[in-house]
């Protein structure tokens, strides 16, 4: 149905939440297309949208500096397993049945938009095996990571070729979904494979765009556990920066892709679909649970929020479909902040006019 007028909501604390942490928050949010300044002001508990909670650290025994140095390498190598086994699936459940129905009568996509979606893929999993195995040959032979990273910084040249072509693979899995109902079709049917886990094929597209930025984070806490005086010391360091002049030219090349993936990663997880969802100004802010009330109806709702630079999305979230359904879209521009009478130092309210779907 439809509402017509303002109608108030009020979001709260979670009744349940007493274990979180407080704390003062300022969100200021721009408009990309008027640089209009939108600035919502509250408390942490009864933020726009809320996140996990945060329980209080279990005192441990402190880790020797060679414990987590240890530690670090070992989080380098399980993480590079499972990107590694990420790719096998976006090779194997989504990359190999397209490929192989080109030019035969069960032909879900043509030659030239199977190459636009999957660019270099091939190349980077053949990469990024060699490079695990090297990484654990290297890590039982007590040898330098640095080394390993510092072997293959050359090869890693590829993800910027990928970098290049992330926007227009992504495009033609977008185009292809409207126009192409067979192939919108092998899409759910590989959501549903129990090797995907549910995910879709731009959660396994984004994956090359995120690993280099990774590899920065996981030198950045190996060299904050390796010791000045350590041999390893210079070459981790090297590596680091290796990494970071790759990441800094992917980033320079695709602009902003972070933001258009983030937007098309929502797209894919809300019902109904949202066509117009995924434009190019347009940059997913924060996401999360939230508590809400309407001036018609007092009962609090749980509903989870897609928060952007010019629009707010609340759904409910779909569990068992891991799916958000959309109750209601409103722009920013028809969001005011106003003061809750009687105050209270954990509640504030938003007048927007609300259309519902």
């Amino acid at each position: 149905g439809r509402m017509s007028g303002q109608d108030l909501i009020s979001f709260h604390e979670d009744p349940e939440d007493h274990h979180r942490r407080s704390s003062t928050y300022i969100l200021s949010l721009y408009d990309s297309d008027n640089r209009d300044h939108h600035e919502l002001r509250g408390d942490r508990r009864a933020s726009l949208l809320d996140f996990d909670p945060i329980f209080p650290s279990i005192e441990q025994k402190p880790e020797t500096s060679s414990e987590l140095k240890a530690k670090a390498m070992q989080e380098i190598i399980d993480t590079e397993k499972s990107y590694v086994a990420a790719l096998h699936v976006l090779q194997e459940v989504f990359l190999i049945p397209l490929r192989n129905r080109i030019n035969t009568k069960n032909q879900i996509i043509s030659e030239e938009e199977v190459k636009a979606i999957f660019p270099f893929v091939d190349v980077i999993i053949s990469l990024n095996e060699t490079f695990l195995q090297a990484l654990q040959d290297t890590l039982s032979r007590e040898g330098s990571i640095g080394d390993v990273f510092m072997q293959h910084k050359d090869y890693f040249k590829v993800y910027l070729d990928y970098g290049n072509m992330y926007n227009k693979s992504i495009e033609t899995v977008m185009k292809l979904r409207k126009k192409n109902s067979n192939f919108d079709t092998f899409l759910e049917e590989c959501r549903k494979n129990t090797k995907t886990q549910r995910l879709q094929l731009p959660d396994y597209l984004i994956q090359p765009i995120q690993r280099i930025p990774r590899y920065e984070l996981l030198l950045q806490n190996l060299l904050k556990h390796t010791s000045p005086t350590d041999v390893d010391y210079d070459r981790v360091n090297f590596a680091l920066i290796k990494m970071k002049e790759i990441s800094a030219n992917i980033n320079a090349r695709t602009g902003e892709i972070g933001n258009f993936a983030s937007v098309v990663d929502v797209l894919e997880r809300i019902v109904p679909k949202l066509d117009d969802l995924a434009l190019p100004h347009r940059k997913k802010l924060l996401e999360g649970r939230m508590f809400f009330k309407t001036s018609e109806n007092l009962t609090f709702k749980k509903r989870y929020g897609f928060l952007f630079n010019d629009l707010l999305l609340i759904t409910k979230h779909l569990v068992v479909e891991r799916k958000f359904w959309i109750r209601f879209h409103v722009g920013l521009s028809r969001i005011r902040v106003v003061d809750v009478k009687p105050s209270r130092s954990r509640e504030f309210q938003l007048e927007i006019k609300l259309k519902l779907i």
